[in-house]
């Protein structure tokens, strides 16, 4: 099960990183205006509303596969949705920067440019729709005394996706083209489908109808979408507001600068494809499964309230490597410094968090109440990354990364209050053992 996990990391990976890292690439290369680039964040906000449709996934069986399970149905419709339109993405995207001036010359650049949007918002609402039903099996499958090592496997198999989609996806375009490399990175979920069509079907959040009577048992569609809302108001009560503050701002630090770190790299410090290619997709992906994996022991052995709040610290520090970066200009060892330092601290605060977050679900309605935590945490960072190509252009790239660093603040001052919420993996008594408060 857990190696499926880790999979089940490589195929929320892929598509996530095409939105983003793959995407951004291209318009930096083909030298887009770094504020369209911010703008595009607005399309990865399906990622912060796949609550709205997650009670779906938890109550209804996927069409045509469902017969798999009521998640892997759901998993293997979602990964050959997102091959087909990686597909469409890669025909429609101009190779070149100089296919981007003809297009421009002749007037067809805007609908070209528009069709990707579109394309892309779409693969967006399909990778939310993978992430939901992935963090769900996750969920279900993991017990707490997992917990730590469930996340990061999650969490290598997310970075694996990485080194092998990340950084081919720089490297190869100048020898193969964008339309062609982007394509073949999004064959390879296959891998993930075939580990998925393998992997046994959960059972401990049980299929819907299956509870005992008295327990948390949808009866409608309304229900299934408000029980795993009012679950969590009678288990938290007023709390529920700084659990959500919380989740809101603890990642701002890592996701509020990604949207603008390939525009800077290429075309303020002047790094080739290659060199990000190498040493910041790959490299920094070897780092932060490192970093995860270390992540996952010290949960173990610290637990996850003292890991909140140091790995929270050194998120924020982390990005004070791109100011040391900016000030050295187009230097390998500073670049090498700032990749690693960055990519170690994430891979330490991404594990602590998503095993904080998986402490918090109810097995019974995961998807749901999963979905909805990561969605506060993926719409947040979509609306505030939208305008920071105007943050560069008025602060500049200093400031820039000064802000980024600032934003660890909050979510830090807040752990005191939040990491003594009781753990809810087991919040159901009737249905799992319990656990300990983080």
């Amino acid at each position: 099960m857990l190696t499926a996990i880790a999979a089940m990391g490589l195929a929320s990976g892929i598509p996530y990183l095409l939105v983003n890292d793959a995407i951004t690439a291209w318009l930096a290369d083909v030298k887009v205006d770094i504020t369209s680039i911010g703008l595009l964040a607005l399309c990865t906000l399906p990622y912060g509303l796949k609550f709205l449709w997650a009670p779906l996934l938890d109550a209804v069986r996927a069409p045509i596969t469902g017969r798999l399970g009521r998640r892997r149905g759901w998993l293997v419709l979602a990964m050959v949705a997102c091959v087909a339109l990686t597909m469409l993405i890669a025909w429609r995207t101009p190779p070149t920067r100089e296919a981007v001036l003809a297009l421009a010359e002749q007037g067809a650049l805007r609908p070209i440019l528009l069709s990707v949007a579109i394309a892309t918002l779409a693969l967006a609402f399909c990778s939310a729709t993978l992430d939901v039903v992935v963090d769900a099996y996750r969920a279900d499958s993991v017990d707490a005394q997992s917990l730590g090592r469930g996340a990061s496997l999650y969490v290598a198999g997310w970075r694996a996706a990485v080194i092998l989609a990340g950084s081919a996806v720089l490297i190869l375009p100048d020898r193969l083209g964008w339309p062609l490399s982007y394509g073949l990175m999004g064959l390879v979920l296959l891998v993930p489908l075939v580990a998925t069509l393998w992997a046994t079907e959960p059972t401990r959040g049980g299929a819907p109808g299956s509870l005992k009577p008295g327990s948390l048992k949808p009866r409608s569609f309304k229900q299934d979408v408000l029980l795993p809302i009012t679950n969590l108001i009678e288990r938290f009560r007023w709390r529920t507001i700084a659990l959500i503050i919380f989740v809101l701002v603890y990642r701002l630090p890592d996701l509020f600068p990604g949207r603008m770190v390939m525009p800077f790299l290429m075309n303020e410090v002047h790094f080739t494809k290659d060199e990000i290619g190498l040493l910041r997709q790959f490299g920094g992906a070897v780092v932060t499964i490192a970093g995860a994996l270390l992540g996952g022991s010290l949960i173990a052995r610290w637990g996850v309230a003292r890991c909140l709040l140091l790995f929270g610290i050194l998120q924020a520090a982390s990005n004070a490597g791109y100011l040391l970066l900016w000030w050295s200009g187009h230097s390998i060892p500073a670049f090498i410094a700032a990749i690693a330092i960055e990519n170690f601290c994430n891979g330490l605060v991404a594990s602590v968090f998503v095993a904080y977050l998986m402490s918090l679900c109810d097995a019974r309605v995961s998807a749901t109440q999963y979905a909805l935590f990561t969605g506060l945490m993926f719409g947040a960072a979509s609306i505030a990354a939208s305008p920071s190509g105007y943050v560069v252009e008025s602060l500049g790239w200093g400031g820039f990364f000064a802000v980024s660093v600032a934003l660890g603040l909050p979510g830090i001052l807040m752990i005191p209050l939040v990491a003594r919420l009781p753990s809810t993996t087991a919040a159901s008594t009737a249905t799992t053992a319990s656990a300990d408060t983080p």
